[in-house]
């Protein structure tokens, strides 16, 4: 939680989505989702795609702020805009909700129902219906575990409807335990998140690990992260390191940005520096505007204010806010 409150402060998004996480969730901290909505803003405001769908999913339920479906709305459609298909579903269903006479709307979500950042559960016989007769399903029910890891995920993304985490743990575990790669990391998600089942973090850490050591670079981040923020695990900053790099070396771009992150805490400059330059160069603009800043305050690069504003122009371009505020301070007037 400090590390993470830290990094917070610093303006990185990814540190600010975690933050409002842990608030929302009560996760290491006092549960409070008005400090959720507070960091859940300022990571959207970076352009965090799941900080503006969370953030959307606050107003829309009333949680830490008074409920707007108009403010909802206007995240939703930002994170659409930015590639969200889950904003894309939930704008979508309030719309609906909107528009449709509230006596006659039978399909209106009652107050059990609300949207949540994980997504609603589908009973909507029409999709359910549709997965049966599939070809997938039919191999699915063969055996097939590429078929039963794609339906799992179907039913996890609400790819052809609404997600239904039920069906989608019965189908990963399935998969998982033919040694599918990728369903073992997404059954660990749906440990570590609580998905369907009780939040679980040595179970999570479990099918990580399975998954990771099968060179699953997403699995390899999972496990990094549960290590650096002691989920499930003693804290272990050298392990945590470890399973970030192998990620990374796979060109996970999260995973080398909070390498930089990690380096860059710790004043080893010259290394933070080098994860910086390798994400920047992927267009990252957190790592952009991280980056410009090293080479303003000559930290593990020489000082070079050319550079500094060069970094910081690419991460404006980007909509990154604090390469802005950062360029104009260096700007005389």
């Amino acid at each position: 939680m400090r590390y993470t409150k830290t990094l917070a402060k610093t303006g990185a998004a990814n540190a600010q989505y975690d933050l409002a996480l842990m608030y929302r969730d009560g996760n290491g901290v006092g549960k409070s989702t008005s400090n959720a909505v507070k960091w859940f803003k300022r990571a959207a405001k970076q352009g965090h795609i799941e900080a503006l769908f969370n953030l959307g999913t606050m107003y829309a339920n009333g949680e830490g702020v008074k409920r707007n479906n108009a403010e909802a709305s206007k995240w939703y459609k930002i994170a659409m805009e930015r590639g969200s298909d889950d904003a894309r579903r939930q704008l979508a269903l309030l719309t609906s909700e909107n528009r449709a006479p509230r006596k006659k709307n039978k399909h209106r979500l009652s107050s059990k129902s609300k949207l949540t950042g994980l997504g609603t559960r589908s009973s909507d016989s029409v999709y359910a219906e549709n997965l049966r007769n599939s070809s997938t399903e039919w191999a699915a029910n063969q055996g097939d575990v590429g078929a039963q890891y794609e339906l799992g995920f179907a039913y996890d993304s609400g790819l052809k409807g609404e997600p239904n985490y039920d069906e989608a743990m019965k189908w990963y575990r399935k998969a998982a335990d033919q040694g599918h790669a990728k369903a073992q990391h997404c059954l660990g998600g749906m440990y570590e998140f609580g998905k369907v089942v009780h939040q679980d973090f040595s179970e999570a850490m479990r099918w990580y690990r399975r998954s990771a050591d099968q060179s699953n670079s997403d699995a390899q981040y999972s496990l990094g992260k549960m290590y650096l923020e002691g989920k499930g695990v003693r804290e272990n900053m050298l392990e945590a390191i470890g399973w970030l790099k192998l990620a990374a070396n796979q060109e996970h771009i999260d995973a080398q940005f909070t390498l930089a992150l990690i380096y860059d805490f710790r004043e080893d400059y010259e290394e933070a520096v080098k994860w910086y330059q390798m994400t920047a160069d992927q267009g990252h603009h957190e790592a952009q505007y991280c980056l410009g800043g090293m080479y303003l305050n000559g930290k593990g690069v020489e000082k070079d204010v050319i550079e500094a504003e060069i970094w910081y122009r690419r991460a404006i371009k980007l909509g990154n806010k604090d390469a802005l505020k950062a360029l104009e301070e260096m700007t005389p007037r």
